[in-house]
């Protein structure tokens, strides 16, 4: 399958949402053509080192919302629906990336670690779903979001603090990298403890 690729600094990973404002004309035109033919996008961070700044994995996003803000600019409410690979990437006359794709596996962290302690991961995730919820609490803009979050949900959960947190793209990927998910429960647990 062939995409448009919107390469932007922030993060979304399956199952999360997240408010994008169009301006530039290439964009503009990408979002009508993606809205007229029903199709999605890849959202990616920027990965420096690769062709086209494009990363090898990425989020495939639907538009789920759309709206102005006050100056005017298009608003774009996007839900990504599943993790795709990115075996190819080029630029076209308006430049704007494309990419041939093809779905991955949306099952970040797939392996569980058998050493791990079960009991501490469930209290860090325990403390990490509370602290979601005042985060949500506090920001209305970012709960309207997700009309249903999914707070016990535990992959959904360190998703969406994976997109939140301030850490570098690099950072995030490495994150992502890793092979057992209690890692990186354990990162995001001592992360908020020595903040």
């Amino acid at each position: 399958m062939i995409s448009a690729v919107f390469p932007l600094p922030l993060l979304v990973l399956p199952g999360g949402v997240t408010r994008l404002r169009i301006f530039e004309p290439r964009y503009l035109s990408m979002v009508k053509q993606v809205m007229k033919n029903q199709l999605g996008f890849v959202l990616c961070q920027y990965a420096e080192e690769r062709a086209h700044q494009v990363p090898e994995f990425a989020g495939y996003v639907k538009i789920i919302d759309f709206n102005q803000d006050k100056a005017g600019q298009l608003l774009i409410d996007v839900y990504c629906e599943h993790w795709v690979q990115i075996e190819e990437v080029w630029v076209d006359s308006e430049n704007v990336r494309h990419g041939r794709i093809k779905r991955a596996n949306d099952a970040l962290w797939p392996e569980t670690s058998q050493a791990h302690d079960n009991d501490s991961t469930a209290a860090q995730l325990e403390q990490l779903s509370l602290a979601l919820q005042q985060v949500f609490a506090a920001n209305p803009e970012l709960a309207n979001l997700y009309p249903q979050p999914q707070f016990n949900d535990s992959r959904w959960l360190i998703s969406r603090w994976l997109e939140l947190v301030p850490l570098s793209a690099n950072q995030k990927s490495a994150l992502l990298s890793l092979p057992y998910f209690e890692q990186v429960v354990d990162f995001l647990h001592t992360l908020f403890k020595s903040g």
